[in-house]
């Protein structure tokens, strides 16, 4: 399994157990504590899965699929002739075409992140492979690169030539037409960094993160009126490190304009206020996001309590809240994806939880959709039940036309095991 939200490898390490088959329940109870929907008069979200990965044509689906006249874009993070990942265009009626087949060599392998489009093109990260990747020293690989829609795919950069960073695992944003991303790893402190690239390929080390006080292992970025705010999945403050193993630190938000230095704007500090931020978007000024674990539930993994996650609120000064903390089991547990605005109510998935028969080795479900006010009121839309309903939903959802696309990094009709994968579409 990859390292799942971008370096958090307390996820990755955990061995998943058995995905059973079974019937998908579309509503299931309200979170303990965290605020309720008022289900009188509520129908059911309608839910389809529209395509099932085959190995071939990709595996492992762990980004969010973008829209783009009208057709879906995505990268698969396994799977294709190689292994390797694909990048892959959907209809909205599920007809798959594979644009690329990474060979894990020079042109990449392993696209975690989402695509970015740009006046006809897509440009996307890959975590590992490129010009100077040594499987034996990740930390000198991944590339950005940009893919034609007929298909034609250039590197742009290949990391690992020296400080200019390694593993880029989230999607690059665009801003006023220069590409702007982060890697997990490398610059002058081994702790991840900020760059910019142009279309042309032409990269500059923006900011090199320098773990303590300041923010480490950079994941998630977004730009919003002409600053870039993205998040750190350790530095900061608070944390043990004994209970917390991928500390010091339980994570930042960050503010950062491409002329000026970076500004933090908050440091999770404790267990109960979240650990390991992972996604950010903007809404009506204020930035909403998820913490993988924290909060006041009570999962664990192995026998560490971690929490099961929350949903946060932040003001651009700093001020901090808490909007819902996820409860584990039918109230989902770990949030490894952002949430998305669709007038005014946020959207996202857990990446367990449920009731259905997927198991990891201290908590089970198989993961969900929920639906989320930003006064606490808490609904979930759909449990994924296994094969070959999907299971473990790692990556954002889109919203096109009232309708919600995503992607299970499992589940589907096809492959051994826990299947494959899926693209599924929801209307609430």
């Amino acid at each position: 399994m990859r390292r799942v939200a971008a370096g958090l490898l307390f996820i990755a390490c955990v061995s998943v157990a058995a995905c059973g088959q079974g019937t998908t329940p579309n509503v299931a109870p309200s979170l303990s504590g965290a605020g309720s929907f008022d289900r009188r008069g509520a129908r059911a979200a309608t839910y389809q899965r529209l395509f099932d990965f085959a190995g071939k044509n990709g595996a492992a689906p762990s980004a969010r699929l973008i829209d783009d006249n009208g057709s879906l874009y995505g990268t698969t993070a396994a799977g294709g002739s190689h292994g390797d990942g694909v990048v892959f265009n959907l209809t909205t009626s599920g007809k798959e075409r594979v644009l690329h087949d990474f060979t894990g060599s020079e042109d990449g392998a392993n696209p975690y992140a989402s695509l970015t489009s740009d006046e006809g093109s897509l440009y996307g990260t890959t975590a590992m492979g490129g010009a100077y990747c040594r499987r034996s020293n990740p930390v000198s690989c991944g590339t950005v690169f940009s893919v034609t829609m007929s298909g034609k795919e250039r590197v742009l950069h290949s990391f690992g030539s020296g400080s200019d960073g390694a593993n880029p695992y989230a999607a690059l944003v665009s801003l006023n037409g220069t590409l702007y991303g982060t890697t997990l790893n490398g610059g002058a402190y081994g702790l991840g960094t900020l760059f910019s690239i142009s279309t042309a390929g032409e990269e500059h080390l923006l900011y090199s993160f320098k773990g303590g006080t300041d923010g480490a292992y950079p994941g998630t970025l977004i730009a919003v009126k002409g600053s870039l705010y993205g998040t750190t999945e350790a530095g900061g403050t608070g944390c043990n490190t004994s209970s917390f193993p991928y500390g010091p630190g339980c994570g930042t938000v960050y503010a950062l304009r491409p002329s000026s230095t970076e500004r933090l704007i908050y440091r999770f500090k404790d267990r109960k206020d979240g650990v390991y931020p992972v996604g950010i978007t903007e809404m009506g000024g204020m930035l909403y996001g998820t913490t993988v674990v924290g909060g006041e539930g009570a999962c664990f993994v192995i026998s560490v309590t971690l929490g099961c996650g929350t949903v946060f609120e932040i003001t651009p000064s700093g001020g901090h809240r808490i909007i819902t903390s996820f409860q584990g089991k039918s109230g989902g547990d770990f949030p490894l994806a952002g949430v998305i605005d669709v007038k005014g109510t946020l959207y996202g998935t857990t990446w367990i939880g449920g009731d259905s028969t997927c198991h990891m080795p201290s908590e089970s479900g198989c993961g969900q959709v929920f639906a989320l006010s930003t006064a606490g009121k808490f609904k979930v839309l759909h449990q994924f039940a296994g094969k070959p309903d999907g299971a473990y939903p790692e990556a954002p959802l889109l919203e096109r036309n009232g309708t919600l696309y995503g992607t299970t990094t499992a589940g589907g009709q096809n492959g051994s095991g826990f299947g494959d994968g899926t693209i599924f579409a929801l209307t609430p």
